[in-house]
């Protein structure tokens, strides 16, 4: 085999070459209408994002799937929403998609006609989709708009609305599907709350607000039996019962009642610098049942921020300053009620002890919340929570404890309060003991809080999921679980770990956020260009290799392809 033989003249090339392209192009046509085709009867979605949270959970697939009659959904977008909004309804829409996938044809949605806004209005209106008044940046002016963002379900003859806000889009598959759990149950679970005469509802905004929404709410103060709910939310006390409350929480426990205890063994007020304990026959109780709140309260460097006055010159600013008796808790994986959350917070809360307690040898505790490895208390009686106290870091650099467990579940077998009290014990459908029962402690009454829950959503969802735990029902416990991860740049909190002081802080925390705004500007670009320029030396140098490669037989290609030429010539077609 010649020369000739083993290389093909270019126009050869050229045309093979051609031939190559237009058949790939037609396999590609061909390939695509396949894929086309393919997609009108299967669904797939490559969900790259952490958390998977675009894309429908396990729970929120099926609900879709097994719906039995249709749901009609109406989405109301107003024309020319402000640019902050395209993320929302882009994701709203996706969302909304994914629910009419998966649900066979009874998930239809549609976008209301926005031609007439006059009707447009209306029609919002009668559905509950309310008005938002956003401020927008047009011309270089600024103008206020109302706008409105909502989805509005139907399902036979039951109507729910939600509206949209800028904050929802980490928990919106959430809420969609609470709202199809409510609207295709014929009746919600039913659990009671403890309201003594200091509960103020005022304070409980949001904790009624998500618990209305979720279950059957039936308020009881304990002075009568409770008998018609699984389970109850105890808010936490400030002093002692009466016995006659005491004795009906009793036996509803005894009874087979689960009980979520948000229990305080210390009380205070940071902005006060006070805490005092708290002295009730509730621990009595608890420890009856080998709970045990210690009266101390826990610290933990992993902690939420306060802010500090901190003279700089001739001025006073507030600076962020972590605050270690505000401990911010990372859920546990091996735990289906706090496993996917974060930060969660706790506002002066106490440890919960784990030993084994040799009067409750059947009771076994499981820890649900601990703090991090950088933990530590602050014993009592004398609490002194002043701020000031945390900021030389002599405290801080202490908190060398190992993670305290701040919330703990407690099974097995329990035995009444009462049982040792002969009168008691011989009252009509008094029950001395039970294996059935089950009681989630969390040390912070404060927990559930708005002032508390406003800063945290986590907290309110791990209660919802110690809730459904306790009623058997965890099936919304991994959509709660799903948000849109938050990596905030905590620059203050990191210079203060490194001994920077506060003055320091406030001088050059802005400057390293201008800093790293710069390097997200510039960085990205010079990362394009330095790709670029890669690719384009890689492609020469390639050519270089070619040319060396191949330099020897060049010119027996050319002398080959002219006597092709002259060969055409003389005997022309």
């Amino acid at each position: 085999m010649g020369i000739m033989d083993k290389f093909t003249s270019p126009v050869a090339a050229k045309k093979a070459k051609t031939r190559s392209i237009v058949t790939g192009l037609m396999l590609s046509l061909a390939l695509l209408f396949i894929l086309n085709l393919a997609s009108a009867f299967f669904f797939y979605r490559l969900d790259l994002s952490k958390g998977k949270i675009h894309t429908l959970s396990k729970t929120s697939k099926n609900l879709a799937g097994n719906l039995k009659d249709n749901v009609v959904v109406k989405v109301y977008l107003s024309n020319n929403l402000p640019p902050d909004y395209n993320v929302l309804t882009r994701y709203t829409k996706d969302l909304l998609g994914e629910y009419k996938q998966y649900s066979k044809g009874r998930f239809r949605f549609e976008l209301v006609n926005t031609s007439n806004e006059d009707e447009f209005r209306g029609q919002a209106t009668r559905d509950n989709i309310f008005a938002q008044r956003v401020m927008i940046l047009e011309n270089d002016q600024q103008s206020v708009r109302d706008i409105f963002m909502g989805i509005a379900f139907e399902y036979k003859g039951n109507r729910e609305s939600l509206n949209l806000t800028q904050d929802i889009e980490g928990r919106l598959e959430y809420e969609i599907t609470s709202i199809l759990r409510r609207l295709t149950k014929a009746s919600l679970p039913k659990v009671s709350v403890y309201q003594d005469s200091l509960y103020n509802a005022e304070y409980y905004r949001y904790f009624e607000h998500h618990i209305n929404q979720n279950y059957q709410v039936m308020p009881t103060n304990l002075t009568q039996p409770v008998k018609t709910s699984d389970v109850l939310i105890f808010p936490g006390v400030t002093d002692s019962m009466t016995a006659l409350q005491l004795y009906n929480l009793d036996q509803y426990i005894m009874h087979g009642g689960k009980v979520v205890f948000l229990q305080d063994r210390v009380m205070g007020l940071v902005q006060y610098n006070q805490a005092d304990l708290i002295n009730s026959n509730i621990f009595k109780l608890l420890e009856h049942y080998g709970i045990v709140i210690k009266p101390d309260i826990v610290l933990d460097q992993s902690c939420a921020p306060i802010n500090m006055s901190q003279r700089s010159g001739i001025f006073v600013i507030d600076v962020p300053m972590p605050y270690p008796a505000i401990p911010m808790v990372q859920g546990m994986e091996s735990s289906p009620i706090s496993k996917g959350l974060s930060d969660i917070l706790f506002y002066l809360c106490s440890e919960i002890n784990t030993n084994p307690n040799p009067n409750s040898k059947d009771v076994a505790i499981t820890p649900l919340l601990k703090t991090s490895s950088n933990s530590g208390v602050l014993p009592g009686p004398d609490f002194d929570i002043n701020p000031e106290k945390f900021l030389g870091q002599k405290l801080m650099s202490t908190l060398l404890m190992s993670p305290i467990t701040v919330s703990a579940l407690y099974t097995g077998t329990f035995t009444s309060f009462f049982a040792r009290q002969p009168s008691i014990a011989r009252t009509e459908g008094f029950v001395s003991k039970t294996d059935k029962s089950e009681i989630i402690v969390i040390s912070d009454s404060d927990f559930i809080r708005d002032f508390i829950v406003s800063a945290s959503s986590s907290n309110m969802m791990f209660l919802l999921n110690a809730v459904d735990f306790l009623l058997k029902d965890i099936s919304l416990s991994e959509v709660r679980s799903r948000t849109i991860p938050k990596s905030p740049l905590e620059i203050s909190r990191w210079l203060y770990k490194n001994n920077v002081s506060p003055e320091d802080i406030a001088r050059i925390e802005p400057q390293i956020k201008q800093l790293v705004k710069a390097l997200n500007l510039i960085l990205p670009s010079l990362l394009l260009v330095f790709i670029g320029l890669r690719r384009f030396f890689s492609v020469k140098r390639y050519k270089r290799r070619i040319i060396r490669r191949f330099q020897p037989i060049l010119p027996v290609v050319e002398m080959h392809d002219k006597q092709e030429e002259l060969q055409d010539e003389e005997h022309p077609e």
